[in-house]
């Protein structure tokens, strides 16, 4: 269900609810928290274009679910778009719905999946959108006075998240990804191992 500019176009006496009453977000994107071993985050330089929504800001890479497709697959096809990148390990870690008409931006949905990195595979990256890539620390990117903020909030859930969820018990290491964003899960390994505090670990 689609919602016309008028529904969400609101101002600061609106008693809320958007989101909700949009019934399917207007928009479903993706996004990669592409994290290497030292912590530090991969970041895109988002062009400096008027046509662009918070241009010139530093974002998560990632982009547009495409009818039929699943955010996993979505996920892994923009990767290969604009890094020729493809990831080892994808794992799921949490979901948010948003309404920023002050960018004119309606009722959104946006899966982030962490993605472990190594700098043998940034080395080989080849970047085909956006102005330039670079690592960042949580408290580097807080300095940043130009940061996608809906992209902020999710890294710095991932970064905190042994404070706010408690740690993470050792596991074993997840199943491999294949090229359509499926699991492969060899006979006899039963379920992935549960990770303790995801969004929807309930």
């Amino acid at each position: 269900m689609g919602t016309s500019s008028e529904s969400w176009a609101v101002g600061p006496d609106h008693p809320g609810g958007v989101l909700a009453a949009a019934g399917s977000p207007r928009l479903n994107d993706v996004a990669a928290l592409m994290v290497a071993a030292d912590g530090r985050y991969l970041m895109q330089l988002r062009d400096d274009r008027p046509s662009l929504r918070v241009a010139d800001h530093w974002c998560l890479f990632g982009g547009r679910v495409e009818p039929g497709e699943t955010p996993r697959a979505a996920l892994i096809r923009e990767l290969a778009e604009e890094l020729e990148f493809s990831p080892r390990v994808v794992r799921w870690f949490t979901e948010t719905g948003f309404v920023m008409p002050q960018l004119g931006v309606g009722p959104s949905w946006k899966t982030f999946f962490e993605v472990p990195i190594t700098q043998p595979e940034i080395d080989a990256m080849v970047q085909h959108e956006g102005a330039d890539r670079q690592l960042f620390a949580l408290d580097e990117l807080l300095r940043q006075p130009r940061v996608v903020p809906w992209d902020v909030q999710a890294i710095i859930l991932h970064a905190r998240r042994d404070v706010i969820f408690g740690p993470v018990p050792s596991e074993a290491p997840p199943p491999p990804v294949n090229p359509h964003g499926n699991l492969h899960h060899s006979a006899g390994r039963g379920r992935p191992p549960h990770r303790r505090g995801f969004a929807g670990d309930q």
